[in-house]
């Protein structure tokens, strides 16, 4: 009676469960790991429902003992089916395909047997699945191993959860074949299975709602602070059209008096000619508003066209910085003097990736996003890069040193720059903005993120590209957050054949020709 009433609580359990995660999919349209795990959770629910004898003859009492047992080994082979999908979509990574795909062709032909074999073989069939089914368990919980190994997120909750199914399938095993006498424990197994997988597929899906939230907050301040320049320009194009209208008007008038006031068309020719050159004044401005905004490859296709396409550029050089304590030290100031300072700094880098022509992405509070390579400009760009990050370097080491002996703020900065693919584009059609995409910009920012104050940091992708042009001090391998280790290097100046100073911070005409600058 325990048996049979623990049976029907979790199957009622289960069947709430599994349309839970069945209506989640149907809601979010994500990855279908939840759909699968679902299926899972309904056709096992089915399995312990007919295993409940007098449930299922109370259910299904038109139907033989002997079909009832077919449907009912027919639903647990099904369960089996979808829960190597579920594995498949979870660990797809850590399990070799060919045996996944394996154990779930073998299963969907074992959910077919039942129907197709004697009664008086239905004790072998059951021995044959709960075997398979706890050889499979075993051959997954090496793999799962691998997966905690790699320090994959929920690998431990699985393993626990998957022992225990294990431990429930080899005593109803035993118990079944008269070995030991227990009571059968796969319902309870599931269900403590399936608790296990519903809270590992809810916190991967908390932390997943989380930085969508905080992304879509970041978006959402861009897309503003774009918006009131689009409007902010949209005025100014209406004061010029009223303008324009103005001085139509006029003209129309001058056309009337020509006969009258010959003497007068050179004057009026010289005020078209005035309009024109504000026309054109006011033009370079919209052209240089733009290109303050997009680089001038994109700007010209957006100008043209009316429409950016993403591109892929396989070795771009990402420069990341960042300023030491900048939390700390903004807590003392008020806003006017906070953004006084990052005007005065930013402003400087600006100045300096200009001379090098290397491409600003954006900023982001006191971080600071600039690429080389991503516009297909001639010479040597990583160098180019490097270079930007060590003047950026030693310009604010300079600051730092005058700020020293009084009381002005001062900050240090770390600098990181690594090489690699990246892909570029617009964000947006109206209110757009230009960004950067790809592991290689999240690995830039890891490196400056293991960069000591004060110093340019560079991964071993960069260093091999600009080994023969900069002075560098090996840093041996460094762990770093979801990369592992890393080898880098601080850049310490320039060889002194390339630089005309003798601290090696000057590059001299034939560094200039190496970089594409001549």
């Amino acid at each position: 009676m325990l048996s049979t009433f623990v049976d029907i609580s979790v199957f009622g359990a289960l069947i709430m469960a599994g349309l839970y995660f069945i209506a989640f999919y149907a809601v979010r349209r994500g990855k279908p790991s939840p759909l699968y795990f679902g299926i899972f959770i309904l056709f096992n629910s089915f399995f312990i429902l007919l295993k409940t004898t007098a449930l299922s003859y109370y259910l299904v009492k038109g139907l033989s003992i002997e079909l009832i047992s077919d449907i009912n080994y027919f639903t647990f082979c099904i369960a089996i089916v979808f829960l190597g999908l579920y594995f498949k979509r979870i660990y797809g990574k850590f399990i070799p395909r060919i045996l996944i795909n394996f154990l779930i062709i073998y299963f969907a032909l074992l959910s077919i047997i039942p129907f197709t074999i004697k009664h008086e073989f239905q004790r072998l069939l059951e021995n044959t699945i709960h075997l398979s089914l706890i050889i499979l368990l075993i051959i997954l919980i090496f793999y799962i191993f691998q997966a905690i190994k790699a320090k994959k997120k929920g690998s431990l909750l699985f393993l626990i959860a998957t022992f225990i199914l294990l431990a429930a399938l080899v005593n109803d095993y035993l118990f079944i074949n008269g070995l030991l006498k227990t009571t059968e424990l796969y319902s309870l197994a599931v269900f403590i299975f399936i608790l296990f997988q519903a809270l590992y597929i809810s916190l991967k899906n908390s932390v997943i709602t989380s930085e969508n939230k905080i992304m879509a907050s970041e978006l959402d301040y861009h897309n503003k602070n774009l918006e009131q320049i689009i409007e902010d320009k949209t005025r100014d194009i209406e004061i010029m059209k009223g303008e324009m209208i103005e001085q139509q008007e006029f003209l129309q008038d001058l056309k009337y008096q020509l006969d009258e006031r010959k003497e007068d068309l050179q004057a009026q020719s010289e005020m078209l000619d005035v309009v024109n050159k504000a026309l054109d004044i006011e033009k370079k401005k919209s052209d240089t508003l733009l290109l303050n905004i997009l680089p001038e490859k994109i700007a010209e296709e957006l100008k043209s066209t009316g429409e950016a396409k993403p591109m892929l550029f396989p070795e771009a050089s990402v420069l990341f910085t960042d300023f030491v304590s900048f939390s700390k030290i903004a807590a003392n100031m008020t806003p006017e003097e906070l953004i006084k300072e990052l005007h005065f700094y930013f402003v400087h880098f600006d100045e300096i990736i200009e001379k090098y022509k290397i491409d600003k992405i954006k900023t982001i509070g006191d971080a600071y996003l600039c690429a080389s390579g991503i516009m297909n400009e001639p010479g040597n760009r990583v160098a180019a890069c490097v270079m930007t990050g060590l003047e950026i370097c030693r310009f604010m080491n300079e600051i730092l040193e005058k700020r020293k002996c009084t009381e002005q703020y001062c900050f240090e900065i770390r600098i990181g720059i690594h090489t690699g693919p990246v892909v570029s584009g617009i964000v947006g059609k109206t209110k757009f903005a230009f960004d950067i995409w790809g592991d290689t910009v999240n690995t830039a920012k890891r490196i400056e993120s293991a960069c000591n104050p004060g110093e340019l940091n560079i991964s071993d992708s960069t260093y091999q590209k600009v080994k023969d042009y900069f002075i560098c001090t090996s840093r041996g391998d460094i762990k770093v957050k979801h990369k592992g280790n890393i080898e880098m290097f601080f850049v310490n100046r320039l060889r002194p054949e390339y630089c005309t100073d003798s601290e090696g911070f000057i590059p001299n005409e034939e560094f200039h020709k190496i970089i594409g600058l001549k």
